[in-house]
């Protein structure tokens, strides 16, 4: 099927959020679907009927399980373009434009400005949130997952990836999985975040914290192969993130080669 041809053509409203979950569910906009199949093919089938509502292509954030999120538009008849970079962010009524570079507004904006860590989730944002703390009063963890998955998306479109509001917000989604037993995919979001956390200049307990949980929740992964997958992400993780103290480092390798060796031998034992 073609793609588009001019992304830039298309309406930055509405971005639409898709969320593909370890245990194979999916989710639109935080509504959960029925699918017998692929889950992708779900999801993406939702947005196409959304489309086809408005008449023509929209913007879609799609968030995998192990926390990587990819910017889509898709149009009317199912046609999927991936971008390159996140969709451009809207520009509020009546903001100013932005300063060209060259001047000396744009040499002072290219500094990466002070950013508060511990600053509460602006009150725009209320309305979801209460949806995610009601699901979750009720013990709803599947829909509350979707909520805040649907809220770190809206997050990374408006403020990116590596801002304090979006990754506090992954710690949250994180916790969700872990409270619904979903310990791979809590380790994958708890690594992938506190690698981001690290890079984006977050104080070192909160990434300290967030690693730990990583570890915590990885050791938990029952099987095997899959614990073996996510401690790779995991010892990648400690490689940024670990700080002066590098156990952890020698912790995780120690932990991946016994299970490179439990693997080996089930295989051995199964072999005719």
């Amino acid at each position: 099927m073609p793609v588009i041809a001019d992304p830039s053509a298309v309406p930055l409203t509405p971005v639409v959020t898709i969320l593909l979950s370890a245990d194979g569910s999916v989710s639109v906009n935080g509504e959960v679907l029925p699918t017998d199949g692929d889950p992708r093919v779900a999801g993406l089938a939702e947005v196409r009927i959304k489309a086809a509502f408005l008449g023509r292509p929209v913007r879609v954030v799609a968030k995998e399980p192990d926390g990587s999120v990819w910017a889509l538009i898709v149009d009317v008849d199912g046609a999927v373009t991936p971008l390159a970079e996140p969709h451009p962010q809207p520009q509020p009524e009546g903001e100013a434009p932005a300063p060209e570079a060259g001047t000396a507004a744009g040499a002072r904006s290219s500094a990466r400005p002070s950013v508060d860590w511990e600053a509460p989730l602006p009150a725009e944002y209320s309305p979801l949130w209460d949806r995610i703390r009601a699901a979750e009063l009720q013990g709803d963890l599947r829909s509350a997952a979707a909520l805040v998955a649907e809220l770190v998306g809206v997050l990374t479109q408006r403020h990116g990836p590596e801002h304090p509001l979006t990754l506090n917000a992954q710690l949250t989604e994180a916790y969700f999985a872990l409270l619904g037993r979903d310990h791979r995919r809590a380790a994958l979001l708890y690594a992938h975040t506190a690698r981001r956390m690290a890079t984006a200049g977050a104080p070192q307990e909160s990434v300290q914290k967030a690693a730990r949980n990583a570890y915590a929740s990885w050791k938990e992964v029952a099987n095997p192969l899959a614990a073996l997958e996510v401690g790779r992400q995991v010892l990648a993780m400690w490689h940024v993130a670990a700080g002066e103290d590098r156990r952890p480092i020698a912790w995780t390798e120690r932990r991946l080669r016994a299970l490179s060796a439990r693997i080996e031998h089930q295989t051995t034992d199964a072999t005719p």
